[in-house]
């Protein structure tokens, strides 16, 4: 039978045997254009492929638009103090450096690494680059984040409203601290978890230990990513001891071979944490902190929950998914029960540390049974995916910096804003003598600002002891027996924020005068006719 192939002038002539060898190639659409770039699969149209693409740039580009806010984190200063110090000394410290009554004290930087990433990052940079820590690290913790939901849930919708869900309960922790790097870490840790328990682990998790090593000099939390490899190898021994193990021969089986390869993973762990420069006195840091009590009460970020936030919200609904999602389990499996019990523990005691609550219910949520989908709802990136997502990202983030103006000058009067930049000048000025007399949150910046000023206390508050870190908050209210405050009577200079009850106190106090008052801070010097008095 013959048949016919339109020419280019729209008539109609017969079809060849060579026509039919060599078929012409399809017209291409805007549509079939758009899928060849994005590699994106044949069954979804192009409007489905567009609204996926802006919802996947949309998740990299709000993390990161959220930090580009004003640079008011208190303890950035402290860390790049010390961070300047290890640049200089090519060392770290092991005694206090900033503040008199610490003078001599020994004290493990335990986040040294990052305080010398963070420093070098200003030091090329300036203001920006603490700017550039917290949106690479944030699109690393999204990326790592996208990836964990990816590979275990490939339904586009589901896969993206789990990773809106945990984005949105972590957005408290997305600015310039150390543990964005512990997020990232642990998400890993739990990735290598459930790959051995699930029989699908490649070679790659021999890598784990090396993370355990940078993330033992990068952020004290690293106990954390040992606590679940810990549980997730008595978990099945648990199980196996109530009768209720499961018959595979992966590693949520007790003996297999997968589990006998995850304890080997744990120890290896382990022993990598000792790479740091404090050896086994690192741990003393673990045991300081989780057994002090001050900071419960007088730090914010360690104060439990209040849900009057949307994220904290975002954090009850994913545990509360998590927990729904157990009981429905046929067989409860005692690593997930026991995981799931610390992380609620230590979440609803302490704020900073709802992402422990947050990873672990997303990993309860994702190893629940779902139907295979097909190929066409599938939320990974390849390669070339990626490189669409980057510059969309890219683009929304360079609008951004251009709108909230995030020039050198722009960040510093953002900083000058929240820390008393203007009063810490006239100090310089000046010349005036210490001691110094200080707010807490206050005293990282000041000790970054004015180093000739050792600091009266400073955002470190576990190293000054629970009784002085709750006098400087009485002191600041203005309690019963601020005047006999001993360290406030040796006092020569004072800077504190005009709206604290203090400084209100101290305008009719005849012991100092005000020297320097701005809309962020103000600044009292002692008398001539009492300096005599204050100490030396």
């Amino acid at each position: 039978m013959i048949t016919h192939q339109a020419d280019i002038l729209g008539h109609r002539r017969p079809t060849t045997a060579a026509d039919e060898a060599n078929p012409p190639p399809p017209i291409a659409t805007p549509g079939s254009r758009l899928k060849a770039w994005t590699g994106a699969d044949s069954a979804p149209g192009t409007l489905t492929i567009l609204c996926r693409f802006l919802i996947v740039v949309a998740l990299y580009s709000v993390p990161a638009a959220t930090v580009l806010r004003p640079l008011d984190e208190f303890d950035t200063w402290w860390h790049l103090r010390t961070g300047q110090w290890i640049a200089e000394h090519r060392a770290v410290p092991q005694t206090d450096l900033y503040a008199a009554v610490l003078e001599g004290q020994p004290w493990i930087a335990y986040s040294w690494l990052f305080e010398l990433l963070l420093y070098g990052l200003y030091h090329g940079f300036g203001l920006g680059g603490i700017v550039i820590y917290r949106v690479v690290l944030t699109l690393v913790l999204v990326a790592v984040l996208h990836h964990f939901v990816a590979k275990r849930e490939p339904r586009f919708a589901v896969a993206a409203g789990l990773l809106t869900a945990a984005l949105a309960a972590l957005t408290p922790m997305l600015c310039e601290r150390p543990w964005l790097f512990t997020v990232v870490f642990f998400t890993l840790t739990l990735d290598a978890i459930l790959d051995l328990r699930r029989g699908t682990a490649g070679r790659a998790v021999w890598l784990l230990p090396l993370g355990y090593v940078l993330w033992a000099n990068l952020h004290i939390e690293f106990v954390f990513g040992l606590l679940a490899l810990g549980l997730a190898c008595v978990g099945p021994v648990i199980d196996a001891l109530l009768g209720r193990q499961s018959r595979d021969d992966h590693a949520n089986t007790a003996g297999s071979r997968d589990w006998w390869k995850l304890v080997g993973l744990s120890a290896a762990c382990l022993v990598a944490t000792l790479v740091n420069p404090y050896g086994v006195r690192l741990y003393g840091v673990v045991v300081e902190l989780t057994t002090w009590s001050a900071g419960l009460h007088l730090v914010g970020e360690l104060q439990a929950m209040a849900f009057r936030s949307c994220w904290e919200w975002a954090v009850l609904g994913l545990a509360g998914a998590a927990v729904f999602t157990l009981g429905r389990r046929p067989r409860l499996d005692a690593f997930e029960v026991l995981l799931m019990v610390a992380a609620a523990y230590v979440a609803f005691r302490c704020r900073r540390d709802i992402w422990f609550l947050v990873l672990v219910s997303l990993a309860v949520l994702l190893t629940a049974p779902r139907p295979a989908p097909a190929p066409a709802e599938r939320f990974a990136l390849t390669p070339r995916r990626a490189l669409f997502v980057g510059l969309g990202v890219s683009a929304v983030l360079i609008i951004l910096c251009l709108r909230y103006d995030c020039s050198e000058r722009g960040l510093a009067e953002r900083v000058a804003a929240h820390f008393p930049v203007e009063a810490a000048a006239v100090v310089e000025k000046e010349g005036y003598p210490g001691p110094l007399y200080n707010q807490a949150d206050w005293g990282s910046y000041l000790l970054w600002r004015l180093p000739q000023y050792p600091v009266a206390i400073d955002g470190r508050l576990h190293m000054y002891g629970d009784e002085r870190a709750y006098r400087f908050y009485l002191t600041g209210e203005g309690r019963p027996g601020w005047e006999t405050d001993p360290d406030l009577t040796a006092a020569r200079l004072v800077i504190l924020r005009p709206q604290l009850p203090l400084a209100a106190l101290l305008r009719r106090d005849p012991r100092f005068r005000l020297a320097h008052e701005d809309p962020v801070a103000v600044v009292f010097v002692a008398r001539p006719e009492e300096s005599g008095v204050r100490g030396p």
